[in-house]
């Protein structure tokens, strides 16, 4: 929500203090506000607003919200804490998601179940929620950090504020494996190499990926894995690419290289296949990278 007179933006966390407090979510320093205020909350019909019990009350629409009750929040809503004055949109009354604020700028945020920072179009870093749960910080040359809601990190000279929901909805609703690298990944290349065609199969559910610009550097990589165990090496070892060879293999930039492994990762979570960003696996620190999945199918046409 924005302030309605102001530049002032607040992103809704799961559950969002508003008070005089500096421990609040939104801190509202006027003299006419509560210590702990109003709160905020994600329910089952969406967002709740609540009055804490006031000295000044909280208004919604222009009306006073009694102490205890929970008023649904819709788009447009008008909030005001203490007096009519200073007034609060609700401009996305959509579900809390994972998201990446700029500090010197929260009204630039980043959201999704992968994230590429600083931004979707340049991402020299990636983060996304790995098997066991937790949200790792991925960067190409630098060891992975984990990264719990309210930490703060920097990204190419930035700081940035990472803020995630309790309760994040399933990235699936299959039964489908728990994760990309049980699936077959099959690549259909014409004799030309023009056109990489990709389907991924798993669970029994055949999906088709098309034809994209980040294929080819996928079947590049996917070969890199093949090869390696033709040549009889531990599986844990096959496949692994430094990014600077790929790089000169592809004729790209290194920066190419992170905003094609983002975009396939973002394309496969949007697919709703479990476990996207493991499609690439990047030894951390170590600028090396691979294909995640090991059944790989390369058929040229």
């Amino acid at each position: 929500m924005r302030e309605a007179n102001g530049s002032r933006y607040c992103i809704l966390e799961h559950d969002h203090l508003v008070g005089r407090s500096m421990g609040s979510d939104l801190v509202l320093d006027a003299g006419y506000v509560s210590s702990r205020h109003a709160a905020i909350r994600w329910g089952e019909s969406g967002w709740e607003l609540r009055d804490l019990g006031s000295h000044n009350g909280t208004f919604l629409n222009g009306k006073l919200v009694r102490p205890g009750d929970a008023r649904r929040l819709e788009q447009g809503d008008r909030l005001a804490f203490g007096r009519l004055e200073q007034e609060w949109l609700v401009d996305d009354p959509g579900p809390p998601r994972p998201r990446v604020v700029e500090i010197d700028d929260p009204s630039r945020a980043l959201e999704g179940e992968i994230i590429g920072v600083p931004s979707s179009q340049n991402p020299e870093a990636t983060i996304f929620q790995g098997a066991d749960g937790r949200w790792l910080l991925e960067r190409s040359s630098e060891q992975d950090t984990y990264l719990r809601s309210g930490d703060v990190f920097s990204v190419g000279g930035t700081m940035f504020r990472f803020t995630c929901p309790r309760l994040v909805a399933p990235t699936s609703t299959t039964d489908l494996p728990l994760d990309v690298s049980q699936a077959t990944l099959f690549f259909a290349v014409s004799r030309d190499e023009e056109h990489v065609e990709l389907s991924l199969e798993l669970g029994g559910l055949r999906l088709d990926l098309g034809s994209r610009a980040h294929n080819y550097m996928l079947l590049v990589l996917a070969r890199h894995r093949v090869s390696d165990r033709e040549q009889g090496h531990a599986a844990t070892s096959c496949g692994w690419v430094y990014q600077d060879v790929l790089t000169e293999e592809l004729q790209v930039s290194s920066s190419q290289i992170n905003l094609e492994v983002c975009r396939l990762r973002r394309q496969l979570s949007d697919m709703k296949v479990p476990g996207a960003a493991s499609i690439i696996e990047r030894r951390s620190g170590t600028k090396q990278l691979r294909v995640g999945i090991a059944d790989l199918q390369i058929r040229v046409l």
